[in-house]
């Protein structure tokens, strides 16, 4: 049966191809081919090198994690056991206050880890970690880098069949993930690495998911890479241009000669002979760039409109589609000074969604789930007391930096108001300013009770 859909049109026009525009029909339609090893490293580098030369991405990078996590992200147990609570409290914290004993290589603290899982899954895509013990059985945290996860050819001297192996990450038939093929670091003298192989349950990895399928992640700035990059060539030629125009900026024309009325004439009596050049006697004299014009000569300054208010509205717009990448208003995260009024509010509000969906994601798959390993060892090996309720790890709430607004004054007076008026808890309330209200009630309480 012949019909437009057999000769490749559409009533859909973007289902047609032009040659106006892009064609995308080369594009896989199968995730692992879409996302594949090459195409996700290769990604990963330039968005790292992307970051490493231009500002703006270290500006929204440092912000989003800034207003996403903050200083790290605070947790506490709400059992009717209070006794209980502040254990499990001092427990983690004092685990999370010393490098030493909550990493494995001393690299980072519990409180600064989150703060660097914010900013590796924006850049690499991914932030990774393994769940460990020290040889003396003491729970840590072992950061990886996201190169260091791979599919390799054998483990163990085990040959690796990559059917079931999906970019170092080996599924089962239903494409759970079941281990993690790790790269180890080479001993001192061997220039070469092996792999282990480390358990889900005992791996931490966290990304924004795009597809369905697919079990690695793509940096947040894949779809503007190209404009962070068009715009640190475009930086690049407008510098080299303005500098260009700047050594350019000054005419000179000479008219003089010697026996001939000016300033080489008048100084020849000073020793210099006719063979000498014209300027040489004038650079012992005076030692300036510009010695002399000569009786007719002129000095005309030049001044260049380069670059021009069309190109670096240009330049800006590159910025700000690369923003968009990270979804967030490109105004809040470089330039706030540029909206105003309902605008204003509006993009602050939409900028604070973002935040909080990469601070759930922070706190529901890394911080809730460290914190019920570390509890659960205490209780384990006698540390802390064993709990009345056995649901504890159910009653675990979290609290990250203070929210993002628009007009503190406004806002404080809002809250009050909702607050007075039962529309807001006190928790809340204190919440949103990012404090604790168990904490700051038992604050009063003892300060209460002094004053008394």
């Amino acid at each position: 049966v012949s019909g437009p859909e057999n000769l490749g049109v559409s009533a859909y026009d973007a289902a047609n191809t032009s040659a106006a525009r892009s064609s995308f029909v080369s594009f896989p339609t199968n995730s692992r081919k879409e996302l594949t090893p090459q195409t996700r490293r290769e990604i990963v580098k330039k968005s790292r090198a992307a970051e490493s030369n231009i500002p703006a991405i270290t500006r929204i990078i440092r912000k989003f994690a800034r207003h996403a996590v903050g200083t790290g992200i605070n947790f506490r147990v709400l059992t009717e056991d209070q006794q209980f609570n502040d254990e499990c409290q001092r427990e983690v914290e004092e685990w999370w206050n010393n490098p030493n004993v909550y990493s494995i290589d001393g690299s980072v603290d519990g409180w600064e880890a989150k703060r660097l899982a914010a900013e590796t899954i924006m850049i690499d895509g991914e932030y990774n970690a393994a769940f460990v013990k020290s040889p003396s059985g003491w729970p840590m945290i072992q950061p990886l880098d996201v190169f260091e996860i791979e599919t390799p050819k054998q483990i163990g001297g085990r040959v690796i069949t990559t059917a079931n192996w999906d970019d170092g990450i080996r599924v089962d038939p239903f494409e759970k993930p079941v281990a993690y093929a790790v790269r180890t670091l080479p001993k001192v003298g061997v220039p070469d690495s092996g792999h282990v192989e480390v358990a889900a349950q005992d791996m931490l990895h966290i990304g924004r998911r795009r597809r369905t399928r697919g079990h690695r992640f793509m940096p947040w700035t894949y779809s503007g890479l190209n404009k962070g990059i068009d715009a640190l060539d475009l930086g690049s030629l407008i510098t080299g241009t303005a500098k260009l125009h700047s050594a350019l900026a000054v005419q000179v024309k000479r008219d003089a000669k010697r026996g001939k009325k000016g300033a080489v004439g008048a100084i020849s009596a000073l020793g210099a002979t006719q063979t000498s050049d014209d300027t040489a006697a004038l650079e012992k004299v005076f030692g300036s760039m510009i010695n002399y014009v000569g009786e007719n000569g002129e000095i005309d300054l030049k001044s260049s409109n380069h670059p021009s208010a069309d190109l670096v509205g240009f330049y800006k717009l590159l910025l700000a589609e690369l923003a968009i990448g990270f979804d967030c208003s490109p105004t809040v995260m470089l330039a706030l000074g540029d909206i105003g009024g309902t605008e204003y509010r509006g993009q602050m509000e939409d900028a604070q969604s973002s935040f909080d969906m990469l601070y759930d994601q922070i706190t529901w798959r890394f911080v809730r789930r460290e914190v019920i390993w570390k509890i659960a060892h205490g209780i384990k090996n006698g540390r802390i007391k064993m709990p009345s309720d056995k649901y504890w790890f159910s009653k675990l709430v979290f609290r990250g930096p203070r929210k993002l607004t628009v007009d503190l004054g406004r806002m404080a007076n809002a809250f009050k108001t909702l607050t007075r008026n039962a529309g807001m808890s006190i928790p809340r309330f204190l919440d949103e300013q990012g404090l604790d209200a168990y904490s700051e009630a038992r604050d009063n309480v003892k300060y209460l009770r002094a004053v008394k």
